[in-house]
Parts: structure tokens; C-alpha cells; sequence
């Protein structure tokens, strides 16, 4: 069994909980937001149990100071937690106060410490308050100067030193010009530059699926030549889009019908891409089995 990942994100208000919660999503985590501060001792009890934490394999839960039980049995239910799941971790998000009040002000939002007074007494009531939990952190982000995507790759570097983080979930989708573009698809290619295996009436009942296919398909040229140069740009590219904090990537790889080149083209790039590691889904759109 793969063993469970927990996550509590904390960290001052406006300093960019909620992408953080958004980037762990889009990685897989279960995310609860304003997780209730009663309920921390019901997921000791439900992650003890021994069906409580299998749905749910990567937690990822967001708790701020407006939880004053949260902060008070901080110490209590994180020893608990860490007895548990080890590998418990803390990513704790912070901001300079001039930035802070920046944001506040931009936002035209009221701080949630600062019912009767200014921005800045609010900040200063919540630092103190989440102390404990800045003692605890394994991670302290400074999101002063971080645009979105920085703070997005900030996150996903962090969840990468854990195990099994998948990384950028790939896509190759085989698709016929004859039914349309898919409108979901990042990268496009025309594989239509190879001969036609559906003019050979011994191979025209067959899809991109078999081997014959495929072999007829390598045989040229062109094919080996682009798979090489395709297989080295979407490394490049992946690699690229991973640091910019991009989830999903569909590369889809076109033919007439979208029974035989493209479908041949695809099968062989998600072979090379999976034997490198990669989390590969392969979608065959018009083949009708």
C-alpha cells in the first residue's frame, strides 16, 4: 500500500493559500479549504482507521488563524498527526506587510483579523497568533515578489521531493482531420506527410493498434526522422511547462481518419515517453473500438 501524504497549508492571509491549494489539486492532493479546527481530532481517528485513508491517498488541508482552537491545540494534534504520517509536512506562506496591505487594498477585501481597526493591526494580531504553527513548518514561502506561476512552481518543487508525485499529466490523443480538430488539445501535429496504409486493401481493415501498422509506418523515413525530432521537443517542452507550473498537457497527433498514421504515430510516442518516465494517457478519438 502506498503509504499516505499529508499536507497542512497555513501561512498569513493574502499571501496565496488558496493557488497553493490550487497547485496541490491540480497534483493530485484531496484538498479541503478552512479546514474546521474541531474536526482535526476526527482525522486523526478517521486516518487511524484502517479504510480512513485510502480514497484519499494525498490530503492536502488549508487552516488559517481565524482557528483559534486550531492555534491553541496546534501542538497537541501535530504530534498526533506526525505519529501517524510521518511524512507529515507544513508549507507556510507568508508576505512582508507592505505587500500585504497591497494586496488587501488592491483587492478591496477586509482582513479577517481586522473587523474595528486598519489592515496592518490585523497582520500583526495574525503573525503572532500563527507562531506555532511557523515554528512547525517544513516550508516557508516568501510570496513578496512571486507572480502566480512562480509561486505555482515554488509549490510543485516542494511536492516533488515527496514520493510518488506524478508530475504533468500528459495526454496523446490520435484524431482524424475528417471529424475535426479536438478543441482541447495544447500541441497539434499533421501526421499526414507518411503514405496512407488504408490504400492497401491488406491492411486498410486494420488500425494504428497492430503491428503491422506500425512497421509499415516506421518503414519511412520521414516517420523515424520526426518521431526522434518530436520526442526531443516535447521532452523540451515538458520539462518547461512543468516550471511554469502547467497540470495538463494534450498533444494531439492527426491523420485523415484517425485509424492508422495517427493512431500508429501516437501508440509509439507514448512507448518512448512512458519508458522515460512519464505519466502517459493515450486516447484513440475516432477509433470506434
Amino acid at each position: 500500500m502506498i503509504p499516505p501524504q499529508l499536507i497542512i497549508i497555513s501561512g498569513l492571509s493574502g499571501s496565496g493559500k488558496s493557488v497553493t491549494l490550487n497547485t496541490l489539486e491540480d497534483a493530485g492532493f484531496f484538498c479541503i479549504d478552512n479546514f474546521p479546527s474541531p474536526l482535526l481530532s476526527h482525522l486523526v481517528d478517521l486516518i487511524v482507521s484502517s479504510n480512513g485513508f485510502k480514497k484519499h491517498q494525498k490530503l492536502a488541508i488549508s487552516m488559517d488563524a481565524r482557528e483559534k482552537d486550531f492555534l491553541k491545540n496546534f501542538n497537541k494534534y501535530y504530534t498526533l498527526l506526525k505519529k501517524i504520517i510521518p511524512s507529515v509536512k507544513i508549507i507556510f506562506l507568508d508576505a512582508n506587510d507592505k505587500i500585504l496591505i497591497q494586496r488587501f487594498s488592491s483587492t478591496r477585501r477586509r482582513h479577517p483579523l481586522s473587523k474595528q481597526g486598519s489592515i496592518q493591526r490585523g497582520i500583526t494580531t495574525e503573525r503572532n497568533l500563527l507562531v506555532p504553527v511557523l515554528d512547525k513548518a517544513n516550508k516557508i514561502i516568501d510570496t513578496s515578489h512571486l507572480n502566480v506561476h512562480q509561486l505555482k512552481n515554488q509549490i510543485l518543487k516542494s511536492i516533488k521531493a515527496l514520493p510518488h508525485h506524478k508530475g504533468l499529466n500528459i495526454t496523446l490523443l490520435s484524431f482524424g482531420y475528417h471529424f475535426g480538430v479536438p478543441h482541447n488539445a495544447d500541441i497539434v501535429m499533421d501526421v499526414r506527410f507518411v503514405a496512407n496504409p488504408y490504400f492497401d486493401p491488406h491492411l486498410k481493415a486494420l488500425t494504428g493498434k497492430h503491428e503491422r501498422i506500425k512497421r509499415f509506418v516506421l518503414d519511412q523515413k520521414p516517420a523515424l526522422s520526426f518521431i526522434n525530432r518530436f520526442e526531443k521537443m516535447l521532452n523540451f517542452l515538458i520539462g518547461h511547462y512543468e516550471k511554469e507550473g502547467k497540470a495538463y498537457l494534450t498533444v494531439a497527433l492527426g491523420c485523415t481518419g484517425g485509424h492508422h498514421r495517427s493512431v500508429a504515430f501516437t501508440e509509439i510516442l507514448a512507448k518512448l515517453l512512458k519508458n522515460k518516465g512519464y505519466s502517459i494517457n493515450v486516447v484513440h478519438r475516432d477509433l470506434t473500438s
